[in-house]
């Protein structure tokens, strides 16, 4: 099973919170959650109360950032 798939342990420790995304991506916690209203990043949520995105998924859009592929928007 290669690729993304979808997270069944909230608590895995491939998931990262907002900050941690933002620290990642080089980008402020503003920045990650336009990422994801714009569906660049897919959110997990616990309960409705905490929000956590795939790290694998973080990294990649960080890869696409720091080469100048993404802007900021």
């Amino acid at each position: 099973m290669y690729g993304l798939s979808k997270i069944e342990h909230p608590l895995d420790e491939r998931l990262v919170n907002k900050e941690q995304a933002a620290v990642l991506m080089g980008r402020s916690i503003t920045a990650v959650m336009k990422y994801l209203n714009t569906g660049r990043l897919t959110r997990y949520d616990l309960n409705g109360h905490c929000l956590f995105f795939d790290r694998r998924e973080v990294e990649i859009l960080a890869a696409e950032i720091h080469s100048g592929n993404v802007t900021r928007r």
